[in-house]
């Protein structure tokens, strides 16, 4: 999982932690609630028996002969007193319950505000799940790229270097060609044979191979022999390529000295612009050349 992904599940973690701590808050609200709604009925209950008790008594009181009315009227005053007592009691006991489904509401308030809080950041979230597959996305296409272009380095480095070493080759059979024209006119022996030596001489096919072995002589040998098409005398091209497109490079040009069905032995034409390893390439041609 990637360091943004992580992010994400955690800020979702925490969120979800959040509106679970809100959602039990807001259930002890409202045990408490009903508790408390629970208790103003129960002491309603009773003040109502109370009240009819007292109501009862003193209606007993008045319809009673025995007692004397200073009795009843001291009687009646206490009943009353004690009803405004109870009556006092219940305006608290309301106050109370009006306290507390307020701040129950508030609670409310605050849930809700969480919750949507909650749906916004799941949203940005969202958002940034597509930022990040978008980006993703582009970054492989950008690999992609990286990749083909490292590929088209590679094939025009050795292009260029194949390019080079011919016109070098070139630029030596005319040295070799114009030294020949001047013994030709003093009579020494000519240099032809050692120019057509030079001659770079492809099998007819185009065939590839990989170098075997190479050693300190300046041999190498090579996984292609005679069932591919190679006889002595052929010359084939000798490149390397590498992941690492400076790595890659073009080596030079090598004579086939020996051949059997399934291994050739050469020699470079000239020398290598560097010593053949094994895994380097050999072919027929390289890029069309």
């Amino acid at each position: 999982m990637t360091p943004v992904g992580k992010i994400l599940v955690f800020v979702n973690l925490v969120f979800s932690l959040f509106v679970g701590a809100m959602g039990l808050m807001v259930f002890t609200a409202d045990t408490n609630k009903n508790m408390e709604i629970i208790k103003v009925q129960r002491e309603r209950d009773v003040l109502k028996a109370s009240n009819v008790t007292y109501q009862e008594e003193n209606k007993t009181l008045q319809e009673s002969g025995s007692s004397s009315v200073k009795e009843k009227e001291v009687e009646i005053v206490k009943l009353k007193t004690e009803i405004e007592d109870f009556k006092r009691v219940k305006d608290d006991l309301d106050k109370k319950y009006n306290e507390a489904s307020k701040k129950l509401n508030e609670k409310d308030i605050v849930l809700q505000t969480a919750v949507a809080e909650s749906s916004r950041r799941q949203e940005q979230n969202d958002q940034m799940r597509e930022i990040l597959k978008a980006e993703v996305k582009r970054n492989t296409e950008i690999s992609k790229e990286l990749e083909l272009s490292r590929s088209n380095e590679i094939a025009q480095r050795i292009s260029a270097q194949t390019f080079k070493s011919t016109n070098e080759r070139l630029e030596a059979q005319l040295r070799e060609m114009a030294k020949d024209m001047e013994r030709a006119k003093s009579g020494t022996t000519s240099a032809l044979a050692q120019v057509n030596k030079a001659t770079k001489n492809p099998p007819p096919d185009n065939i590839e191979g990989m170098v075997k072995d190479a050693n300190a002589s300046g041999l190498i040998k090579i996984s292609i022999g005679s069932d591919a098409g190679l006889t002595k005398g052929h010359t084939l091209e000798v490149f390397r390529l590498s992941a690492i497109a400076t790595q890659s490079k073009y080596l030079g040009t090598v004579r086939i000295l020996d051949v059997t069905p399934n291994e050739a032995v050469a020699q470079p034409v000239r020398p290598l612009a560097d010593k053949p390893v094994v895994g380097d390439r050999v072919a027929s041609r390289i890029l069309g050349s």
